[in-house]
């Protein structure tokens, strides 16, 4: 009778003992679990603190890259701006050289217009004062001619008038009568030439 009462008491040590162990094992799996859990959570951390920081650099990336942007906006708008003033100026001081150019010819042409209507005045006042020396010249030939002639007559009949007188009277001629009778064809001559002085018509 004792060794059945013996061995129901050696299984039941043998179960608690089992059951002993398997606590202990399930303790040390969560342990081990926890361990575990803790390592994933601090990695967690460190991700997530470091994809935090990779964002704050990308968003500061970011910022830059739209401030570079800006600035290269900002710098091509005053660089047109920049041209555009210049080609302003350029064109203004062209259309200004212009101007001037065309002030200056006007200025020079309104003085040959003058140059040329003072020119044509005297020219003008030229001819008239010719057309009335020409008249005059006309009306002294005209005269001129007439004395000739009227001188050329007279001695003429004086020298021949002369002539016969000496002739009836039957002396010959003095040499006072002489002089007269050469004189007077010699007078004729020159008034000949100058009347061929005052034919002469100068070249308008």
């Amino acid at each position: 009778m004792s060794r059945p009462s013996s061995t129901i008491h050696d299984n039941a040590h043998a179960q608690v003992i089992a059951e002993s162990d398997d606590s202990d094992i399930m303790d040390e799996v969560v342990r081990a679990l926890s361990i575990e859990l803790k390592r994933a959570r601090v990695e967690s951390d460190r991700l997530r603190a470091e994809k935090d920081k990779l964002q704050r650099e990308l968003d500061d990336a970011r910022l830059r890259l739209s401030d570079v942007e800006d600035g290269r906006e900002q710098k091509v708008k005053r660089d047109d701006r920049s041209l555009y003033e210049q080609a302003r100026r350029e064109i203004d001081k062209l259309v200004q050289d212009k101007d001037e150019q065309n002030a200056k010819h006007v200025k020079e042409m309104e003085y040959l217009v003058q140059k040329l209507t003072r020119r044509k005045e005297k020219c003008r006042n030229v001819k008239a004062a010719l057309e009335e020396s020409r008249n005059a010249l006309t009306t002294l030939r005209s005269a001129a001619a007439s004395a000739i002639a009227e001188l050329s007559v007279d001695g003429v009949s004086t020298s021949r008038k002369r002539k016969r007188e000496d002739d009836d009277e039957g002396h010959p001629e003095t040499t006072e009568g002489g002089s007269e009778a050469r004189e007077s064809p010699q007078s004729a001559n020159e008034l000949l030439v100058d009347y061929s002085i005052w034919s002469y018509e100068p070249k308008s």
